[in-house]
C-alpha cells in the first residue's frame, strides 16, 4: 500500500499486513501427530468463538472449509447450530444443493437467504465502510449483502475464510509444487528459456499466449507467479472446472 504524508511531502511503499509464520521449538512431526493437533487447534478455534452473549450462526456454502467449522460447532454445541447459504439467480453461483447436505449431517437449523446486489455505486461506499482495509476480492459484494440478510437472525456468523491459504488448498499452488520439483531435476537455471516463452506470451492464438503464461509462472518469484497465472483466465478457468469436485 502506498502512505501519503501531505504536510510533509512524502509517500512510503508498504506491505499492508506484516505477518510471520514460525516454527516452534519443538521439532519436525510425523504427519499422522500434526494432523492430530491441527484437528484439536480447529476444535478449540471453534469452541472459542462459540462462545458469545449473542446468537451465534454460520455461514454454509457446502465447500470443505465452512462444513468442517459447521460439523464442528454442531459437535459442541448444547443446542442446534443455525446454518446460513446464500442462493442465487445463476445456478453457477447457487451452493444451497450442498449446503442442505452438509446442514442435514450437522443436524443445523438451516436456512437459505436470497442475495440481492446493490447497485455498485452504492455497494462500494458501504464496502469502503464496512470492511475498513484493503480488499480485492470480487466476493465482497455478495459477502456483504449475505451479512446484511443474517442481520435479523445472528450477531455473530463464522465462516471457513482463510482455510484455502492456509492449508493450501487453492489449484494454483500445484504450480508451486511443480516448479519446485523441476528446479529439484533441473537445477536452478531458467525452467523454459526466455526467448520461448517471449514468443508465446505475444501470440496471436489465445492457447498459446496462455502456455506461455504457465511457463512464465515456472520460471518467476513467487510473488509474481500469482499474477501471471491469473493473465488471460488461468485461475479462472481451473477454478470453475474443479469447483465442484474440490467441494467433495
Amino acid at each position: 500500500m502506498l502512505e501519503v504524508e501531505p504536510l510533509e511531502g512524502l509517500v512510503r511503499e508498504r506491505p499492508y499486513r506484516d505477518v510471520r509464520f514460525e516454527l516452534g521449538s519443538g521439532g519436525a512431526v510425523s504427519f499422522d501427530l500434526a494432523r492430530e493437533q491441527c484437528g484439536g487447534l480447529l476444535e478449540t478455534a471453534v469452541a472459542r468463538r462459540l462462545q458469545s452473549d449473542v446468537p451465534v450462526g454460520v455461514l454454509l456454502s457446502g465447500g470443505v472449509d465452512s462444513s468442517l467449522v459447521s460439523l464442528l460447532a454442531a459437535a459442541q454445541s448444547p443446542r442446534p447450530v443455525r446454518t446460513f447459504v446464500a442462493t442465487f439467480e445463476e445456478t453457477a453461483f447457487d451452493e444451497a444443493r450442498y449446503a442442505r447436505e452438509v446442514s442435514a449431517r450437522a443436524g443445523s437449523v438451516h436456512e437459505e437467504i436470497a442475495v440481492t446486489l446493490d447497485d455498485p455505486a452504492v455497494a462500494l461506499a458501504r464496502l469502503v465502510r464496512a470492511y475498513g482495509e484493503p480488499f480485492g476480492d470480487d466476493s465482497a459484494i455478495p459477502t456483504l449483502a449475505l451479512f446484511a440478510g443474517l442481520k435479523p437472525h445472528v450477531r455473530v456468523a463464522l465462516t471457513g475464510d482463510g482455510g484455502d491459504e492456509v492449508f493450501a488448498g487453492y489449484k494454483d499452488v500445484r504450480v508451486f509444487l511443480l516448479r519446485a520439483r523441476l528446479r529439484g531435476l533441473l537445477g536452478t537455471g531458467d525452467l523454459v528459456p526466455s526467448f520461448l516463452v517471449g514468443r508465446l506470451v505475444h501470440h496471436r492464438h489465445r492457447r498459446l499466449r496462455e502456455l506461455g503464461y504457465g511457463a512464465l509462472a515456472l520460471g518467476t518469484s513467487g510473488a509474481e507467479l500469482f499474477s501471471s497465472l491469473l493473465r488471460d483466465g488461468w485461475t479462472r478457468r481451473w477454478r470453475e472446472a474443479t469447483m465442484r469436485a474440490e467441494a467433495w
